[in-house]
């Protein structure tokens, strides 16, 4: 049963399913050499609750981290793109910083989120896809940035408690 992986900083990239549904995962160290996580890497891993990241990863693939009880984590600050559903079903994660070098969040990414009541984005946002934020339940507040284009359908529905979005001038 694994339950902990360090990965050595000669690795560049988690390739796709490297972990899908390794269930006994609770810890993941991604050092800083790893440039990309590529789709589904840790999608279902359903004990992967601590994720520590170097600050090399310029790209999280889509359902990276896909349905796993991850409480928080620290994105890198190289990190440019979150691909669709990256962090959908992540039902424990409880907010998120977007880094200021992310141009681009796909679609669903942080969907049906429960628990997420804490988002700062990106302040170079450009585009967000549908149902970006849908069903994050726990939101009350999101600041939208000037550079954001467009604010897509669905990007915040069922967001029960969703109280104020702040619209910045640009």
């Amino acid at each position: 049963s694994l339950v902990s992986v360090s990965i050595p900083n000669t690795v560049e990239n988690i390739g796709m399913y490297a972990f899908y549904a390794c269930s006994s995962l609770k810890r993941m160290e991604l050092p800083n050499g790893v440039e990309t996580i590529e789709n589904s890497a840790f999608s279902v891993c359903t004990s992967l609750a601590n994720v520590t990241m170097g600050n090399t990863v310029t790209t999280i693939g889509k359902s990276a981290f896909y349905g796993c009880p991850i409480a928080s984590i620290t994105l890198s600050e190289a990190l440019e793109s979150i691909g669709n559903e990256a962090f959908s079903n992540c039902d424990k994660l409880e907010s998120i910083e977007i880094p200021n070098q992310v141009t681009s969040i796909g679609e669903k990414t942080f969907y049906r989120c429960y628990s997420l009541d804490s988002v700062m984005l990106s302040e170079n946002l450009e585009e967000m896809g549908v149902q970006a934020f849908h069903e994050c339940t726990s939101l009350t507040g999101v600041s939208i940035p000037a550079s954001l284009q467009e604010i897509p359908n669905y990007a915040f529905a069922q967001c029960s408690k969703l109280e104020s979005i702040g619209l910045q001038e640009g």
